[in-house]
């Protein structure tokens, strides 16, 4: 499995993030669902934004970054090109919304859609594992795997684009999601 991040492509298995901090990030993301009572997807990452007094603002955006998210100005800006992909900007507002609550890169503008360099880049992959919890919590996972499994015709293609309709979320993140989840 690949992870894309800008115009960069590693290995989903290689990222850098350890098994406690993914634990850690589950639990953050898991808590930050419970405060806003959010139970059942798809989970709107714009309407989180706003409830925690973001402004989640849609324009063009130079370089090869899709979202970021200014401290300053509590602001999280995503790409105009994406107004009309649902399932990307949602992925992006919660990448971003994955700076604001794990406090990572906490320099005054995030950005996502970088290419993770060195180990400082680290905060970009723990972003990347928020949005993914947050999007779709792995219980939620667990239980729209279990009962699309119950079905007579099931192949991984139409698991993928059942839990993209169900998530609202990209084919690439749900792939991702599966496999951290162990069921991809």
């Amino acid at each position: 499995m690949y992870y894309s991040c800008g115009h960069f492509f590693i290995r989903w298995s290689d990222i850098p993030v350890t098994q406690e901090t993914k634990d850690r990030i589950e639990q953050q993301a898991r808590a930050f669902l419970i405060k806003h009572n959010e139970t059942k997807p798809p989970i709107n990452p714009e309407t989180l934004a706003q409830r925690e007094g973001l402004t989640v603002v849609y324009d063009y955006i130079l370089g090869n970054r899709v979202g970021e998210l200014n401290r300053e100005t509590k602001q999280i800006v995503v790409d105009e090109y994406l107004k009309n992909d649902l399932p990307y900007a949602h992925c992006v507002i919660a990448h971003e919304l994955g700076h604001y609550v794990l406090n990572v890169g906490a320099a005054l503008t995030a950005s996502a859609g970088k290419a993770p360099e060195t180990s400082a880049d680290e905060s970009e992959l723990e972003a990347n594992y928020f949005a993914h919890a947050l999007l779709m919590p792995k219980p939620l996972v667990e239980k729209a795997v279990k009962k699309y499994n119950n079905k007579k015709e099931t192949s991984f293609d139409t698991l993928i684009d059942y839990i993209c309709y169900m998530f609202c979320v990209t084919e690439r993140k749900a792939k991702h999601r599966l496999e951290e989840c162990g069921l991809g």
